[in-house]
């Protein structure tokens, strides 16, 4: 039986074909290496954050305490060490964290608002970036409303978890936010979540009046993707949290919550 005879490719023909296989090659070189610059991005922010949660987070050890004869251990709580933070950092502001989710991060406040979008909190180039205070807002959280940025990063960190609120499920067991400052500590409760875009005005500072602010308010409770338990009053100081969301084009995800002093 005879063997069949392939073909030679022509010249032109055999630099197509190479130009093809180097063209594949380069795609999957690039793409390679997008995915080891993710991954090391990912583990350069996780590393520094975690470092500086062991530096500032303290955990002092349960004390024993006799009361006729019978031993009692006294509730372990944490202490942030902001003069630690602000030693690393003196644009340290406060510590922010919630419960049952990744959200456990020191806050910075820059000069302007694009600095922390892509360097960490120890300034080094990442853009993971920071949670950050807009630099319009008093850093000591005197405003009417505070807003604090943070990116909705893929794998799970920063604020990506704000931007869950979108269900409304979420806020059942996430109702409750801290933040911690050298002159007082925060209780923050969600009052509503909005999805939004970039270029959309719900970022404001101060108001003219009660009835401005209360008017600001309405726009969020109205458009609100979940029902919250608590209501605001004239009165009341608010902190927005924003964040990206994937949801629309330029999206935004902004979270209004209750601020009380503790």
């Amino acid at each position: 039986m005879k063997q069949k005879k392939h073909k030679k490719l022509s010249k032109t023909g055999r630099i197509l074909t190479d130009t093809v296989l180097v063209f594949a090659l380069c795609v999957a070189g690039y793409s390679g290496f997008k995915l080891y610059e993710g991954l090391s991005t990912y583990n350069q922010s996780k590393n520094v954050y975690d470092e500086i949660r062991e530096t500032a987070v303290k955990k002092p050890e349960p004390q024993k305490q006799e009361d006729s004869s019978i031993e009692e251990i006294q509730e372990e709580t944490e202490d942030i060490d902001h003069a630690a933070l602000s030693a690393i950092n003196p644009d340290y502001v406060g510590w922010i964290r919630m419960k049952n989710s990744y959200i456990d991060y020191p806050m910075v406040q820059g000069t302007d608002n694009s600095f922390y979008l892509d360097h960490l909190y120890t300034k080094e180039y990442n853009y993971v970036g920071s949670v950050f205070l807009d630099c319009n807002n008093n850093r000591d959280f005197s405003d009417r409303n505070t807003v604090i940025y943070a990116h909705n990063v893929k794998n799970g960190t920063m604020f990506m978890e704000i931007a869950k609120f979108e269900d409304p499920s979420y806020y059942a067991e996430h109702d409750e936010i801290e933040i911690f400052t050298q002159q007082c500590n925060y209780k923050l409760y969600p009052v509503a979540g909005i999805l939004t875009t970039g270029s959309d005005n719900y970022v404001s500072f101060n108001f003219g009046s009660d009835e401005e602010f209360m008017n600001y308010v309405s726009y969020f409770t109205d458009h609100s993707t979940f029902v919250s338990r608590v209501e605001l009053q004239p009165t009341d100081q608010t902190v927005l949290l924003s964040t990206c969301s994937y949801s629309l084009e330029d999206g935004r995800y902004a979270l209004l919550c209750k601020a009380v002093k503790q």
